[in-house]
């Protein structure tokens, strides 16, 4: 599946409020699941398009320019050269396709050749098996176990620490 990045627009909270209120779509994701207003969602919409100098938030969009994911970097840190990955597949039938592994590296090559980042990484709840796999083909190296990290689902889950440096994205 061709897809492309672009950035995140004013009505783009209309799909990433549903997205974000489908346990399906959350359940594997790092982040504890609630409900999100449409709302709120709004703001938050705004506030990332206005505040982005830390932050970069892009639209994944299919070969018919509608909106099927997020992928960003955050916490941008360009005296140490770093930032945290993140990525949501909002669209279940974009999942499985491809979608998540061309996004990743579109990202990483906006990091390592644009921003001139040193390092980009992540955060992956240890059951979500198909996005570890994923992260290893492309290249992140396992740094660590963050042990009973979240609260989801009615237990403590691990998350595992991922990274890439730069060095090992252009190999």
């Amino acid at each position: 599946m061709d897809i492309c990045l672009r950035a995140l627009e004013l009505d783009d909270y209309k799909k990433i409020v549903i997205w974000r209120n489908n346990p399906e779509v959350t359940d594997l994701l790092g982040g504890n699941r609630f409900y999100v207003s449409s709302h709120r969602e709004k703001e938050w919409v705004e506030d990332a398009i206005r505040n982005d100098r830390k932050n970069l938030h892009l639209v994944i969009c299919d070969t018919d320019k509608e909106a099927i994911g997020l992928v960003n970097l955050t916490n941008i840190d360009l005296q140490n050269r770093k930032a945290e990955f993140s990525i949501m597949i909002g669209d279940k039938k974009s999942q499985g396709k491809g979608v998540g592994e061309k996004s990743t590296l579109l990202m990483l090559k906006h990091a390592f050749e644009f921003l001139n980042l040193n390092k980009v990484w992540l955060t992956v709840l240890t059951n979500n098996t198909i996005a570890i796999k994923l992260y290893e083909k492309i290249g992140f190296k396992n740094e660590g176990i963050l042990r009973q990290e979240v609260y989801k689902n009615n237990s403590y889950q691990d998350m595992l620490v991922m990274s890439i440096l730069k060095e090992e994205y252009v190999k």
